[in-house]
């Protein structure tokens, strides 16, 4: 559909339920929810800077992190993580599971894996008692009862103020 469009010149309204084929055929896409837009735009923009916790929720995989927004950094159990828009006072912190790094030794306890072979996931609890996500690529390296700390990784996120 998307090479016919693009060959033809052709403007198109392509509607789907499908996350993966909205991103792959659209230049832009909307995320509807009861009727209205929740958000418009490219389809990175969507996955790194959801505008609502429903968009973060239904593009992709996201861990919403209790922190303390102290304008440009939320500090979380995970430490601090960078934020597009400063925020003050209590906030959840959007992180997808791949900018969250694993690492042996730590407060947090790997309470399972999940190995897909191109990748693998780990379900995480923190000291606070929150479970988290972090995803790797290829082979897992850590095993369920593992003591681990997590990191952030990657370019600023977005947090919303907390529920």
């Amino acid at each position: 559909m998307r090479r016919v469009l693009a060959e033809t010149g052709a403007t198109g309204i392509f509607v789907t339920h499908d996350q993966e084929e909205a991103f792959v055929v659209g230049d832009e896409v909307a995320v509807m929810q009861e009727g209205r837009i929740l958000q418009q735009a490219d389809a990175a923009t969507l996955y790194e800077l959801p505008a609502t916790r429903e968009v973060a929720e239904f593009v992709g995989d996201a861990n919403l992190v209790e922190g303390i927004g102290q304008g440009d950094v939320a500090r979380t159990p995970v430490g601090a993580v960078p934020l597009n828009a400063p925020r003050t006072g209590p906030v959840q912190v959007m992180i997808r599971p791949e900018r969250l790094l694993a690492a042996p030794g730590g407060a947090a306890t790997v309470e399972a894996v999940e190995y897909f072979g191109h990748d693998a996931v780990y379900r995480v609890r923190l000291a606070v008692g929150e479970v988290v996500r972090s995803r790797v690529i290829g082979a897992p390296a850590l095993a369920a009862g593992d003591a681990v700390t997590l990191a952030f990784t990657g370019a600023p996120t977005v947090a919303f103020p907390a529920s």
